[in-house]
């Protein structure tokens, strides 16, 4: 009898036990979700800050240069504004493109357009997109390319949007008459390209949060590139879709930072099967 008591007791104590050990471990859960909230909420904030400073200079830009093309009747004065009015509305149209890009690719709505197609046709196209950030920095851009032909397994558009992307934000973080190379390395299955510059490259304890979203780095020199921080992680996500991959191969403050990325060489043979794979 009263070894039963004893058990029952034992049991009403271990119920216990295990009931406050379960309280603790949902109090740790509950305040790690608190600190996941909070940081979210300010990355949030942080975000839509920079969204409205980005959207907001553009805008006053267009609207000045609408006001002088009414005014004025100087060609030379008119062609200058309707030069900055290109470069507002091109700056308009990539922060509202990511955007929708990485709203697709959280949402599984995104596609990719896969072809075999020689990589020596569509470099020069993803080069183009960030020549108005290399011609605006001054920078002399250095292309190293295999002797041979390189056929490729990528959507053309999103490898355009990849590597004009990573070159593009090497130019920005980039002080003026800077350097940037672009060196294409062929491997069995793969290509790898090394995008290197010599700008202000990104302090050691930021490196780790790079690819995330809404993260921009800022060495102290007073340039702060990739506008509201979704340039990069949106480029991992394209480079992961392709089955590829993004490293931060170096990089340290003052002395520029090098990317790689590998992406899958395309099939000999016939055409691809299916002209469009769903991502």
């Amino acid at each position: 009898m009263r070894a039963n008591i004893l058990r029952s007791k034992s049991n009403v104590f271990l119920d216990l036990f295990l009931q406050r050990r379960q309280i603790t471990s949902q109090r740790d859960e509950l305040e790690a979700l608190t600190t996941a909230l909070q940081v979210a909420d300010q990355q949030k904030n942080r975000f839509l800050a920079v969204l409205a400073h980005e959207l907001r200079n553009p805008l006053a830009a267009l609207t000045s240069g609408l006001n002088i093309l009414e005014r004025s009747a100087e060609d030379a004065r008119a062609n200058s504004v309707r030069k900055s009015m290109r470069e507002n509305l091109r700056h308009m149209t990539r922060l509202v493109d990511d955007l929708l890009d990485i709203n697709r690719i959280e949402r599984g709505k995104i596609s990719l357009r896969r072809e075999r197609v020689l990589l020596s046709k569509i470099l020069p196209s993803a080069l183009d997109v960030a020549g108005p950030a290399i011609e605006a920095g001054g920078h002399q851009l250095e292309v190293q390319l295999p002797d041979d032909p390189i056929l490729l397994d990528v959507d053309p558009a999103r490898f355009i949007q990849i590597i004009g992307n990573i070159v593009g934000n090497a130019a920005r973080y980039t002080p003026q008459s800077g350097h940037i190379e672009v060196i294409v390395i062929l491997d069995t299955d793969s290509i790898r390209i090394a995008v290197s510059d010599d700008g202000v490259g990104i302090p050691f304890e930021q490196q780790s949060r790079i690819f995330e979203m809404f993260e921009q780095s800022d060495a102290g020199l007073g340039i702060v590139g990739d506008w509201l921080g979704i340039g990069l992680a949106l480029v991992r996500q394209l480079v992961e879709l392709h089955g590829g991959q993004i490293y931060l191969v170096k990089s340290a403050p003052g002395e520029g930072s090098t990317f790689e990325v590998t992406l899958p060489l395309g099939r000999s043979g016939p055409e691809l099967s299916s002209p469009q794979s769903k991502v």
